[in-house]
C-alpha cells in the first residue's frame, strides 16, 4: 500500500528525508539502536502507538545532514511552513575585507533577479503557482544574500573592535 505524503507535513517530510538516506529507514534505525519496524511505525502518522520524541527527530536530521541528504531542507521548510516562518542556513564568514564589496554586489544581483522575476510574473497581472514558487525561491535567495552580508559586516566589526584601543569607540 502506498501512502500519500505531503512535503509540507514535517513527519512526512522526515520520512522522505530518511528514505533518501543511504540504506534508508533500516540504516537509520540501526544507527539509533532501535528496530526497523519501530522506526517505520514512528514515521507513520496513522500509527498511534509509536511517536518520535524530540531527540530522535533531531538525531535523524543530524544523521541525514551528516550524510548530505538533500531532503534535510525539506523537513526544516515543512516545520517553518507549519509555523508561518522562514529559515535559512547562516553562512560561515571568512576573508571579510576582500569579500565585502563582492558580497554587496551579490546582494544587489539577487535583488535584481527578484525584481526581474516579479516583473515577469506580473506581466499578465496574475501570479500562477509556478510563478509563485519561483518568486518564493528568489525571495529566499535574496534574503540569504542579505544575511550573508550582515554576517560579513558583523565579523568585520568584531575584527575591527579587537584592533581598537579601549576608549569605547
Amino acid at each position: 500500500m502506498t501512502i500519500a505524503r505531503s512535503d509540507v507535513d514535517p513527519l512526512d517530510a522526515l520520512y522522505t528525508c530518511v528514505s533518501h538516506y543511504p540504506g534508508g529507514v533500516p540504516a537509520i534505525a540501526a544507527r539509533m539502536g532501535i528496530a526497523t519496524r519501530t522506526l517505520y511505525s514512528k514515521l507513520q502518522k496513522a500509527i498511534d502507538t509509536h511517536h518520535l520524541n524530540y531527540l530522535e527527530f533531531i538525531r535523524i536530521l543530524e544523521y541525514c545532514e551528516e550524510a548530505k541528504v538533500p531532503k534535510v531542507d525539506l523537513v526544516l521548510d515543512a516545520i517553518d511552513w507549519r509555523f508561518g516562518r522562514v529559515s535559512f542556513k547562516v553562512p560561515i564568514v571568512q576573508n571579510v575585507d576582500s569579500t565585502l564589496v563582492n558580497n554587496l554586489l551579490h546582494v544587489m544581483q539577487e535583488q535584481g533577479n527578484l525584481a526581474k522575476e516579479l516583473e515577469s510574473a506580473l506581466g499578465d497581472n496574475r501570479i500562477s503557482l509556478r510563478e509563485m514558487a519561483a518568486l518564493e525561491k528568489r525571495v529566499q535567495q535574496a534574503t540569504e544574500a542579505q544575511i550573508q552580508l550582515l554576517e560579513l559586516l558583523r565579523d568585520k566589526h568584531r575584527t575591527d573592535q579587537s584592533r581598537l584601543p579601549e576608549y569605547g569607540f
